[in-house]
């Protein structure tokens, strides 16, 4: 089984992907392994307008920067099968990046009591709800319980893996991985690129730890839930590409829970006709600007 990003290269213009490496330390964001200039591939979170007008019409978000670095992930070839699809027409991404459970739970909680406020409440994004947490962390249990996890997100494979994919490919070999920290009863490993100690590199590079997306919920008394800390990324362009790929239930059954409730009441509890939900002409431009530029040999990637 072979995985190909050749059409990825060029999708940021170099300015953007120097920001994209700067901002995750020159180190892959999923197993944090340390890249040279020329290695790793800058993944856009958000690749086609589709998955933009879900975000528009679910008020994931307002706004994007499509060819801006705030829409890229860094990533080691090992793991960009599990940020983007590959070339290869067998092998599509095996995985996605949600919003984790807590903040789900939160936001979830927020959307059900939106049908009875004013048009101002119940035209907030998903990423202003958090935006709102992260101003307010602390006056209530809801926001208390929450706010620790602000940024976090989880991994869901987007089918059952085993048999179709050798078990090693569905495997994170992450780096070093940090000490568990207890958060609300309950043991997180808690990824960061910007926590690693770049004057270790060679500890870093001996050191790893499997983790399995197949199995991706704690089983057989593993209480540990691992999380990546990804800031300065919109969660709401992370909600739109999970609604356009719709990952199964094969990982975190209550991460995938929350995440079809949220979904759900996204489209239907703000009671807001089709004509009240905001549109963004300015983003939809970028898309068909890509794509002229595709058409015309600028760009070496596929919309």
């Amino acid at each position: 089984m072979s995985f190909a990003y050749d059409e990825l290269k060029g999708f940021f213009p170099p300015t953007a992907e120097a920001q994209i490496r700067d901002d995750f330390k020159s180190r892959c964001v999923l197993c944090t392994t340390s890249l040279s200039p020329d290695q790793g591939i800058c993944v856009p979170i958000l690749r086609d307008v589709q998955a933009w007008n879900i975000c528009e019409r679910a008020l994931y978000t307002d706004s994007c920067e499509v060819r801006g670095p705030l829409n890229g992930l860094l990533s080691c070839d090992d793991c960009c099968k599990f940020l983007a699809d590959s070339e290869d027409g067998d092998a599509e991404r095996l995985a996605i990046l949600i919003p984790c459970l807590p903040l789900l739970v939160y936001v979830n909680r927020v959307l059900n009591g939106l049908r009875d406020k004013p048009m101002e409440g119940r035209l907030q994004t998903f990423d202003q709800i958090l935006e709102d947490l992260e101003k307010d962390p602390g006056s209530t249990t809801e926001r208390r319980a929450a706010s620790p996890f602000l940024h976090c997100f989880q991994i869901q494979p987007l089918d059952n893996l085993t048999p179709r994919y050798p078990q090693e490919t569905s495997r994170i070999l992450l780096r070093d991985a940090p000490p568990s920290c207890i958060i609300n009863g309950k043991s997180y490993r808690i990824i960061d690129t910007a926590t690693v100690d770049p004057s270790d590199d060679a500890r870093l590079q001996a050191r790893t730890q499997e983790i399995s997306i197949s199995d991706s919920a704690p089983v057989d008394g593993d209480t540990e839930v691992n999380l990546w800390r990804i800031p300065r990324r919109s969660a709401g362009l992370f909600m739109g590409v999970a609604e356009q790929v719709s990952p199964l239930p094969s990982g975190d059954s209550e991460l995938y829970k929350y995440l079809k409730s949220v979904q759900a009441l996204s489209w239907y509890r703000r009671s807001l006709r089709t004509e009240e939900i905001p549109r963004h002409a300015s983003v939809r431009a970028q898309f068909e600007r890509l794509e002229l530029e595709i058409e015309s040999g600028g760009v070496d990637v596929l919309s």
